[in-house]
């Protein structure tokens, strides 16, 4: 029984660690999305803006 307990202790940790791993995975890659974004708006927008209105 004691070894269950703590199989499934070991089992729950992995789990969390997994999950906390993921989502700070997914938090950094929609950050630098969002900033690989921000930053092409703000130079290619006004470019291709210019080099069209002409």
């Amino acid at each position: 029984m004691e070894q269950a307990n703590r199989y499934g202790g070991t089992r729950k940790d992995q789990f969390r660690r997994r999950s906390v791993a993921l989502k700070v995975t997914v938090l950094g890659m929609s950050a630098s999305a969002t900033i690989i974004l921000r930053r092409q708006d703000l130079t290619y927008g006004p470019a291709w803006r210019s080099r069209w209105s002409r």
